[in-house]
């Protein structure tokens, strides 16, 4: 699968509230860095790890709803 559609994925995924999506489209040795604690989670759970995370920070701080869009370049929009 080429990176274009690798990310086009991963954001169908996000956006579905799928997490087994989102890992799918996880390389074993991947990563995700945030400036959420713990910071970083590595390895094939990664995707799954962080959105369990997010989840959990999210409902502490009231927020839910997520979303992503996909713009011109190489960045992705929060929304």
């Amino acid at each position: 699968m080429d990176p274009i559609n690798t990310v086009q994925d991963y954001t169908a995924a996000f956006n579905n509230g799928d997490a087994d999506g989102m890992a799918a489209c996880w390389g074993e040795y991947g990563s995700t860095l945030d400036g959420m604690a713990p910071h970083v989670w590595t390895g094939p759970t990664a995707a799954r790890d962080w959105y369990r995370d997010v989840l959990i920070e999210g409902e502490h701080h009231g927020a839910s709803g997520y979303a992503l869009e996909l713009g011109e370049g190489d960045r992705a929009i929060g929304v």
